[in-house]
């Protein structure tokens, strides 16, 4: 690859409970940056695990073909939700959720609330790769996932959260 001398390039590294950048740095240029801007990041059910939930549950599961361990599983055949107390701690939340292998292939709606008020509604297509998302937080004491009723029962997961201060 080659690199003008004033180019970067960021590689980004995932693990179960963090997300580093690593920035590589020209050729003879000397670098400060810091390897794990990101590393204060914590797991996102490690960290604030659900309090009171209805069809939700942590299971390991399968999404296009990739496994992912300790997933909050939405069961969203049921009308159904999920409370996590961040307590105000917390300035993005950050995740990937998409329909789990092997469910009915409706699609869905879930929504997130910060409060009571609605942060961002998913729109989910059945057929649709995982989405990323990255969601501000800043203040937000509760966290809601809600999701709506259909005849099948489609779950789509959320994976590799995480919850940065």
């Amino acid at each position: 690859m080659d690199l003008r001398n004033d180019e970067q390039v960021a590689f980004l590294l995932r693990s179960n409970s963090s997300t580093n950048v690593v920035i590589n740095p020209p050729a003879g240029a000397t670098s400060t940056a810091s390897t794990t801007p990101s590393a204060s990041s914590v797991s996102f059910l490690d960290s604030t695990p659900s309090y009171d939930r209805n069809g939700v549950t942590v299971e390991n599961v399968t999404m296009t073909g990739t496994q992912y361990r300790d997933a909050l599983v939405l069961a969203t055949g049921y009308e159904g939700y999920s409370l996590h107390n961040l307590n105000g701690r917390y300035s993005r939340f950050s995740g990937l959720i998409g329909r789990v292998d092997g469910t009915s292939s409706v699609d869905s709606t879930v929504s997130l609330y910060g409060d009571g008020m609605l942060l961002r509604s998913f729109n989910l297509k059945a057929t649709d790769l995982p989405l990323e998302f990255s969601l501000e937080v800043t203040g937000v004491r509760q966290l809601k996932f809600e999701f709506g009723r259909h005849s099948n029962t489609p779950k789509y997961a959320v994976v590799n959260a995480v919850l940065t201060p």
